[in-house]
């Protein structure tokens, strides 16, 4: 891929040094760009990214995005927490400047094919089962996006003949150009980041970047139940495959029929593949993951045995309904990447036991009234906590019991405190974690370590 523009000699400035910012700079910098990476932290919180960086000839400013360096820039790469809403982002994009994101310069420079998943909530589920799903078929693939790993730190490592497997968000989806995956897959898009989007059409349209530049060549695939699908798909330039629990592919795509997973794709025809029930992660959200790996897994070839053998051994990965111990006949399920309310929706419909719910975190301007039917149903009593703690008790008053704590080590004790044998104690937040943790995975570990250390406190009673 040619980029857009040449980077050697060029002003680019990086906004933001988190993992993605420092590996843009980092790229940049080895292909002769004058790089000046800004964060909003001080340089003693930034840790050894600033010495690093530095040696590589990037300059660093630190307490913010200064003007100056701003109106010398002739292109802007910014990291997925850089709001576009930014007035200093505003007068640049209006003096001509390109702003894109980390994941279209990493497009630039790879060779390789690229398959790009997106949605509100599975993304993470969904790419490390496809790349599992390769590893299985003796396909070499390398992981990379949103869950952690940049794309441009790997970009220039795929050859022509390799695949990349991408997690992409909304965020990084804003400033995308000539981004084009190979395969496409819009998983689902529900409420969520209303705080940093307009309305739910902004979110959409973000999303819909995924599949812009795609052509007849290529593949979308798409779920068929999602409220955006027929606006989606009438929009695609290219080929879509739909996935579905409750309906037959129109055209091609992969479904739910009697209990058995069945796809319908041309060149290969029509059948079964495995009755759904054997699949080894939990839920129907997880159902709909499966469904949509094996939509990619068929443009890519993949034998139906390999596709099955995947399916009954994939485990699902840490913070995603991750089944953390059971104590005293009690469940208890770290589902921290839940961080919005079709998330909790989702964790609340997985599993058929009473449930103690512990909810809380920092608001994205969800609504929780959307969860009251359910709770209804499912929950036995509700543990909120955090800044959202009233807002999520207010919302969701007299449908079950509610206990309110600060933090999550005593919401984790008091849904301990009140579980009984049989029951389940669900941590689905339904909320970022940032009101008292860095990230979901910080807040899953200590949810993890909390119910640790009540299993050593039973331990000891017992002996």
């Amino acid at each position: 891929m040619k980029p857009l523009m040449e980077i050697k000699d060029r002003n680019v400035l990086v906004m933001g040094m988190a993992r993605s910012g420092c590996a843009a700079a980092t790229l940049l910098a080895g292909h002769g760009a004058r790089v000046t990476v800004t964060d909003v932290k001080k340089a003693e919180e930034l840790g050894a990214a600033v010495e690093e960086l530095s040696l590589l000839g990037v300059k660093i400013e630190t307490n913010g995005h200064h003007p100056d360096t701003l109106k010398a820039a002739e292109l802007i790469v910014i990291s997925p927490g850089v709001s576009l809403e930014q007035p200093v982002l505003a007068e640049a994009k209006a003096r001509g400047v390109m702003i894109i994101s980390e994941l279209e310069l990493g497009y630039w420079f790879c060779r390789g094919r690229i398959i790009a998943v997106t949605g509100t909530n599975g993304k993470t589920t969904t790419v490390h089962l496809l790349a599992s799903m390769l590893q299985e078929a003796g396909l070499a693939c390398v992981l990379a996006g949103n869950m952690g790993r940049p794309f441009t730190s790997i970009a220039e490592t795929v050859t022509e003949k390799g695949l990349v497997i991408l997690e992409v968000s909304s965020f990084q989806l804003e400033t995308v150009k000539d981004f084009r995956p190979q395969v496409a897959a819009i998983l689902n898009i529900t409420p969520d980041h209303l705080d940093r989007y307009s309305g739910m059409q902004a979110y959409v349209e973000a999303k819909a970047g995924i599949m812009r530049k795609q052509t007849a060549k290529d593949i979308l695939v798409l779920n068929a139940e999602d409220k955006f699908t027929p606006l989606l798909s009438t929009q695609a330039p290219s080929r879509v495959l739909t996935f579905s629990r409750e309906h037959p592919a129109e055209i091609e795509g992969v479904w739910v029929e009697k209990g058995k997973i069945k796809y319908r794709f041309f060149g290969l025809g029509q059948g079964d593949l495995m009755p759904a029930d054997e699949l080894l992660i939990p839920g129907p959200h997880n159902l709909e993951n499966a469904l949509a790996v094996v939509a990619i897994g068929l443009t890519l070839g993949i034998p139906g045995k390999c596709m099955t053998r995947t399916l009954h051994q994939f485990k699902g990965v840490p913070h995603r309904l991750e089944s953390v111990a059971i104590l005293d006949g009690v469940r208890f399920i770290n589902d921290s990447k839940g961080t919005n309310v079709d998330a909790v929706i989702k964790a609340l419909q997985s599993y058929n036991a009473p449930i103690i719910l512990i909810l809380g975190g920092r608001d994205k301007q969800g609504e929780f009234t959307g969860l009251r039917e359910l709770l209804s149903a499912r929950a036995r009593a509700v543990v909120v906590m955090g800044e959202a703690a009233e807002t999520i008790s207010r919302q969701i008053k007299d449908v079950v019991p509610i206990i309110r704590e600060k933090e999550l080590p005593a919401a984790v004790r008091s849904a301990a405190k009140i579980a009984r044998e049989g029951e389940i104690v669900l941590f689905s937040p339904g909320c970022a974690s940032f009101d008292q943790f860095s990230n979901f995975e910080e807040r899953g570990a200590a949810f993890c370590a909390e119910v640790k250390k009540l299993s050593g406190e039973a331990s000891k009673k017992v002996v």
